[in-house]
């Protein structure tokens, strides 16, 4: 089912088409038509590689929204509370991707957390969620560009897992992340 969204101005109409060419990643085009078939009328381009944008392709999918659990954590954006919450948080899967804001029609940069199949919104409710869910590996990576990486080598949890994954460096779990990468993202 579509979820009804306001339409932009033309001028901001006009703004993201321009933002959308200049990019010149054809992968985000295609998420875009994508996710308007879920609801909303564009997606807000942003500095995003294709490889990012082709793992929300590949792997994304659309997260629920009748159970969203309002758990706000402070930080600047999305990406910051949400990895401060997963690293304080065993249970949780760190998630990133893309939500609706219904009322004005776009789809943003996202990050939350799922507990089975409840979503965990760290900053602000939005009308549907569409993303991935990150792997270990990928969450930490993910959480350590975020926020500050001695703050994570702090937290238990995440020591424990680095250690079980051969390495405390910041730097041999990006390259992990990375070869991961490769090896589980579809080539076409």
């Amino acid at each position: 089912m579509r979820i009804n969204s306001a339409a932009p101005s033309q001028g901001e109409r006009i703004l993201f088409i321009q933002r959308m060419r200049e990019m010149g990643n054809p992968s985000m085009q295609t998420l875009q038509r994508k996710l308007r078939q879920i609801g909303g009328n564009f997606l807000v381009p942003h500095a995003c590689g294709e490889t990012e944008t082709r793992k929300v392709l590949d792997r994304g999918e659309l997260m629920s929204r009748k159970t969203v659990n309002f758990t706000p954590v402070g930080g600047k954006t999305s990406r910051e509370s949400s990895s401060w919450k997963y690293l304080q948080d065993p249970a949780g899967v760190l998630c990133s991707g893309y939500a609706l804001d219904a009322e004005k029609g776009l789809w943003r940069q996202h990050s939350w957390l799922m507990h089975g199949e409840k979503l965990i919104e760290t900053s602000k409710h939005h009308d549907a969620y569409f993303g991935v869910r990150l792997n270990p590996v990928e969450a930490l990576c993910f959480a350590m560009r975020a926020v500050n990486a001695a703050d994570i080598r702090m937290a238990d949890r995440h020591t424990s897992l680095m250690t079980r994954l051969g390495t405390t460096d910041v730097y041999e779990l990006e390259k992990m992340d990375e070869e991961l990468a490769v090896r589980v993202t579809p080539r076409f």
